[in-house]
């Protein structure tokens, strides 16, 4: 049971990383930005406040797969 359980949350992750990588080169697209890094895959030694768009694309999420 732990097994399918551990599969079932990698697939509900791959799921929803490819979601917000598709709503991600959209939203990048749409607002002029040449690059999208995820902070746990390019170490990063600084980041403007202005380039933080978690929340944008979080309501992009939203809108896109709203939760019926």
């Amino acid at each position: 049971m732990k097994i399918f359980v551990r599969w079932i949350l990698t697939f509900v992750a791959a799921f929803v990383a490819t979601r917000v990588r598709d709503l991600a080169g959209e939203y990048a697209a749409a607002n002029g930005f040449d690059a999208i890094f995820m902070f746990e895959t390019a170490p990063l030694v600084y980041v403007a406040a202005s380039s933080i768009i978690t929340d944008a694309l979080i309501r992009l999420y939203d809108e896109h797969y709203p939760v019926n």
